[in-house]
């Protein structure tokens, strides 16, 4: 009988430590496993405002270039006929660059002719279209065929040369139009150009983009996103965050580096920080990209 009691107290004692062994272990498994199914349920929300930061860019990158290849068609639209002398031709190119202030210069290239170049009328304007007309002529009198034959082929006969270029304050970014007139035959080689101003892109060309993107308050009301436009730009998690405040920025980033650091324009809600989602531009933009966060935290 005592035999049988020390037994049944072993028995108590190695089932009690092993309850107090396994019991927590169980908790512990069952509590890592509830947090790991908690991170990827994070991260599947995470994900989803990723892709929806990713559209947004894409619909925003869409509508600069919208905007850049409006102004430019206006100003071709304004270009001198074929057939106008040339001092008609130069009037027709200062009457537009008066009117067009976000053009530091306008230029119209005939190989048959040469080129007339119509800068600005201040100093530094008339400084850069001297040497942009030299270049501008050696470029067109080697490559002026092959520009128009490309031009022929595009639903818009619009090309871009962009980039960043240093001047004495800095480095700045210059965005050129080039363009065809596809009414003269295809043995007339003639080039239409024009140049947009640094400082408007800068100081507001994208910082007035990046704030009407930014100030849309995101809802769920089809009727209100169909007045302001912007119906089809939040598919799925952001929207349901009305509350949350975007932030965007335009920076350098060309083939081999990103500069988020180096900030062409941000919107008003920005801050500090780096974009969270970023998205290239191209076209008029080459070498620029568009960055998105939210306003203070992150989608993490």
């Amino acid at each position: 009988m005592k035999s049988k009691r020390e037994s049944n107290a072993r028995f108590r004692l190695v089932l009690t430590l092993g309850l107090a062994v396994v019991l927590p272990a169980l908790t512990l498994i069952l509590v890592n496993f509830q947090h790991v199914k908690s991170i990827q349920r994070d991260k599947k929300v995470e994900a989803l405002i990723h892709r929806d930061f990713q559209y947004l860019l894409s619909i925003s990158a869409k509508k600069m270039a919208g905007k850049a290849y409006q102004l430019t068609e206006q100003v071709r639209d304004g270009f001198p006929a074929d057939t106008d002398s040339d001092d008609e031709k130069r009037r027709k190119l200062d009457e537009i660059v008066s009117k067009n202030p976000w053009f530091t210069h306008v230029f119209l290239y005939d190989s048959k002719k040469g080129i007339i170049l119509q800068p600005r009328h201040d100093p530094e304007s008339e400084k850069e279209g001297s040497t942009s007309a030299k270049m501008y002529s050696g470029w067109f009198g080697l490559e002026g065929p092959v520009l128009c034959e490309q031009l022929r082929k595009r639903s818009k006969p619009i090309m871009w040369y962009a980039g960043e270029s240093d001047r004495g304050s800095g480095p700045v970014y210059l965005s050129t139009a080039i363009f065809s007139f596809p009414e003269l035959g295809r043995d007339r080689i003639v080039l239409g150009g024009a140049s947009f101003d640094p400082a408007y892109l800068k100081d507001k060309f994208f910082p007035k983009l990046l704030e009407e993107v930014t100030s849309q308050n995101f809802t769920n009301d089809p009727e209100q996103l169909n007045e302001q436009g912007f119906h089809e730009l939040m598919p799925s998690e952001v929207i349901q965050h009305p509350d949350q405040r975007l932030a965007m920025m335009v920076y350098p980033a060309d083939a081999f580096k990103a500069e988020p650091d180096r900030p062409m324009a941000t919107s008003a809600s920005w801050g500090n920080g780096k974009p969270e989602v970023s998205y290239k531009l191209d076209g008029p933009f080459s070498g620029l990209a568009l960055g998105i966060k939210f306003q203070g935290t992150t989608a993490e």
